[in-house]
């Protein structure tokens, strides 16, 4: 699964004397609920995202979800990939 979300985010590296690299903001968690809340081998993004890409991607409706801590959300995913076996 994947979560793609937009916008303003803040990163650097925090640690004294082991560096870590890190990002926050709300557009960091929107994307990693995008993520938690995906189905199997598809990607899942915001209508935000949607409107960007949706000339250049094949994108499905997958209606609202409940994020926690934003409500609901309307989302789109990507067809699930096929996995070589």
């Amino acid at each position: 699964r994947v979560g793609v979300h937009g916008g303003p985010a803040v990163s650097g590296i925090i640690g004294k004397s082991r560096f870590c690299f890190d990002m926050w903001g709300d557009s960091v968690n929107v994307a990693s609920r995008m993520q938690s809340t995906g189905l199997p081998r598809t990607t899942q993004v915001t209508s935000e995202i949607y409107d960007l890409v949706e000339d250049d991607f094949e994108l499905t409706l997958r209606g609202p979800v409940e994020l926690k801590g934003r409500g609901p959300v309307v989302t789109y995913i990507t067809a699930p990939s096929v996995q070589d076996e």
